[in-house]
This record gives structure tokens, C-alpha cells and sequence, in this order.
């Protein structure tokens, strides 16, 4: 099935788009959703722009591609024997944590900010 997944990045003053596009078996197009997704976890959310907007818009359109690829039969042995391992799923990689640990970041610098104003 022909697919496009996506991979934001957030930079401070900037974005970075990515997408890998084509032809994909169930399998592949997995490893790679999962690859991107959780490089948009980690890295979607560092500019105000990427917040608010497209890392949420890329991890909505990823999950839709994701529902597609699940309904696709198992890829049967190709030519080469290559299938690529989809490996862990997203979230029991540690990098998919990243946007869970800014708000508790930004509380931290908050309290500590407001701890060392009032003296």
C-alpha cells in the first residue's frame, strides 16, 4: 500500500519536516512509523509553533497510517528475505516519554524561579 508517514521536528526559532513515502508492506511501513513517531514525540515539541500546532497534527495523521498499515495482511518472504523488524512498539521507548518530561521541566524552572524571587 502506498503510504506517506511524517516526522516533525521543533527546532527553538525554526521546523523541520520529514516524510518517508512509497510502497510499504505491513511490516516496513510499521518499523518506520515507529521510528518517526517517536522522533516527533521527542523532538515535535520544541518550538512554541510545533506545540501548539504540528507535532499534534503529525501524530494524528501517523496514527490514521498506522490504522491503515495494521489492517494490511503479513508480508509474505520477498526475493531478498529482507523484512525490516518493527521493534518496540512506540511507547516502550524511553524517547517517547521527552513530552512528559518538559511540563515537569518548566514547573521545576517555574517554582524555582518563583522559590529565589521571594528573598
Amino acid at each position: 500500500m502506498r503510504v506517506t508517514i511524517r516526522q516533525h521536528t521543533g527546532l527553538l526559532l525554526a521546523m523541520r519536516f520529514s516524510k518517508m513515502e512509497g510502497p510499504l508492506c505491513r511490516s516496513c511501513g510499521v518499523a518506520i512509523h515507529r521510528d518517526m513517531t517517536t522522533k516527533t514525540l521527542a523532538g515535535g515539541w520544541w518550538s512554541p509553533v510545533s506545540l501548539v500546532f504540528f507535532g499534534w497534527a503529525t501524530l494524528l495523521w501517523n496514527l490514521f497510517v498506522h490504522v491503515r498499515l495494521t489492517r494490511l495482511p503479513q508480508p509474505s518472504p520477498s526475493p531478498t528475505g529482507v523484512v525490516m523488524d518493527p521493534g518496540r512498539p512506540v511507547f516502550r521507548r524511553p524517547a517517547a516519554y521527552v513530552p512528559l518530561a518538559l511540563p515537569a521541566l518548566w514547573l521545576t524552572l517555574y517554582f524555582w524561579n518563583q522559590a529565589s524571587s521571594t528573598y
